[in-house]
């Protein structure tokens, strides 16, 4: 996975997320080489992971198991 060209990222969602279990919060954390979101529902569970700047912020070793982006 690639995302220098326009600024792709990796997204990990936890389960489906239905009408009952949507984003309540984010969290962001910001580094210099990316940033990171966490998404919670209203329970306070995390619902997902979003990795913007993943070449950067994740070892090639983790990137090779991802999946491309639809």
């Amino acid at each position: 996975m690639d995302d220098r060209p326009c600024g792709r990222c990796c997204v990990l969602h936890l389960g489906v997320v239905s009408r009952c279990r949507r984003v309540r919060e984010n969290v962001v954390i910001e580094r210099t080489q990316g940033t990171i979101v966490l998404d919670f529902d209203a329970g306070g569970r995390v619902l997902g992971v979003e990795i913007l700047g993943a070449t950067r912020l994740l070892t090639p070793e983790t990137l090779e198991g991802a999946e491309p982006l639809a």
